[in-house]
């Protein structure tokens, strides 16, 4: 009987340990709520017993525009934790001394007065947004003038004005000082002055700098706008001088950066400026052009002779004896030596006038530009090199085919007396003049 109770007594502990488990989780379940309610009711009661700190602020009893004028009809007083007051908010004690300022912020209603919210004054107008001193000028500009609609407030423009011919004459109002200055060669033709420097455009159609940064800001891109005016800031005087340009011809305006201090260092540009420029761009040309050429000639995988920066020789062809010879006859070494007095026969041999064959690698140019036989040592008779980057333009075009496209020809200009100018036609009278205008060398 013993021997059997103890049998009984193994096969119930199984029960017996999960009962005693399942009593101490729903202890353990008691005992956890037990806790978080405890320290929730301590948290209500660290509220409730002022341990968390409040201070009385002024905050906008509705929502409010900016230009509003700080009154008690408008703000009263809330009560906030202090960790989350801002520093600059304003106290009961303080609104007596704000009172009759302007909010330059809009302000939603239950938000606190902040003392960056407010001003003395406000800008009722846009006139007072400017400076003592200084005058705001409307001006109506295209697409040229306005930098393809990429002009902004706040962007900082040059203006300058194209008068028509005649106008810089001394009964027009010029003076003595002003033509001391001037080109007299440029009275007879169009001419472009500086008018003023370094101006700020304030405005671009109706939008002035403050909308502009608004909708930048909002939108995190330049917004794109049209408008067919801009608003600058000026003196008076600067205003005179642009009320004269804008009676007397057609305004260019240019933008710049902000941070450039530097002028226009010219006191008029007129025609024969125009084309003393190009004959200058002409010049750089073929200065770069030279510098190309004596870098010499190779042959690319078309089997095309081309110049050090890829511009293909036309019409160019390699001989079998290692000479390029043009579509005109004109015969050179790769190194870009021409060989005068040198041509091709029949069979398509490079030859001397008396029938001596030239083959390149057989060759060298001395300091003369004589062509030395290298088994010999002697000077070839007949023939003669020049490097093809020391040639004149003009004897470039004069050869004629691919040598005279090498030229950058320069229009004639060293050789013409006078150009026909066709002026006006986009002026402000609409008229074209055709004005014959020396070329001063």
């Amino acid at each position: 009987m013993a021997e059997n109770n103890d049998v009984g007594g193994i096969k119930n502990r199984p029960m017996i340990m999960i009962g005693a488990a399942v009593g101490f989780g729903l202890l353990a379940a008691v005992l956890a709520s037990l806790y978080i309610q405890a320290r929730g009711d301590a948290y209500l009661r660290s509220l409730a017993g002022g341990e968390v700190q409040e201070i009385a602020v002024v905050v906008a009893s509705g929502n409010l525009g900016k230009g509003t004028v700080v009154d008690d009809r408008y703000f009263s007083v809330r009560r906030m934790p202090e960790g989350l007051v801002h520093a600059d908010a304003v106290r009961p004690g303080d609104f007596d001394r704000v009172k009759g300022r302007v909010l330059v912020e809009d302000m939603r209603g239950g938000t606190p007065l902040l003392g960056a919210f407010l001003e003395e004054t406000f800008p009722r107008s846009f006139s007072d947004t400017l400076d003592a001193g200084r005058r705001a000028v409307t001006i109506q500009v295209d697409e040229l003038n306005s930098i393809g609609g990429l002009l902004r407030s706040g962007d900082t423009i040059d203006l300058f004005v194209l008068i028509a011919p005649g106008i810089g004459a001394v009964n027009e109002g010029v003076s003595p000082q002003g033509l001391a200055n001037l080109n007299l060669a440029d009275l007879a033709s169009n001419v472009v002055l500086p008018v003023l420097q370094s101006v700020s455009v304030l405005a671009t159609g109706e939008e002035a700098l403050e909308d502009y940064q608004e909708k930048l800001a909002f939108r995190r891109e330049a917004p794109k706008s049209r408008y067919s005016t801009i608003t600058v800031s000026v003196t008076p005087r600067e205003g005179a001088l642009l009320a004269q340009a804008l009676d007397k011809g057609d305004l260019v305006s240019m933008l710049r950066n902000r941070e450039d201090g530097i002028d226009a260092d010219f006191a008029s540009v007129g025609v024969t400026d125009l084309f003393g420029n190009a004959r200058l761009i002409a010049q750089r040309a073929q200065a770069q052009r030279r510098d190309v050429l004596a870098q010499g000639f190779s042959v690319n995988e078309e089997g095309q002779v081309v110049m050090a920066d890829g511009t293909v020789l036309e019409g160019a062809t390699v001989t079998e004896s290692g000479f390029i010879v043009t579509e005109d006859g004109t015969v050179l070494t790769m190194d870009g030596q021409v060989i005068a007095g040198a041509s091709v026969d029949e069979n398509g041999n490079v030859v001397t006038g008396t029938g001596e064959v030239l083959i390149a690698s057989e060759i060298a140019i001395d300091e003369n530009g004589n062509v030395i036989d290298k088994a010999t040592g002697q000077a070839i008779a007949g023939v003669s090199a020049t490097s093809i980057a020391d040639l004149p333009p003009e004897a470039l075009a004069s050869a004629g085919g691919a040598l005279a496209r090498l030229a950058g020809n320069v229009a004639d200009l060293t050789e013409t007396s006078g150009v026909e100018f066709l002026a006006g036609g986009n002026s402000k009278d609409g008229v074209a003049e055709v004005s014959e205008i020396p070329v001063l060398d």
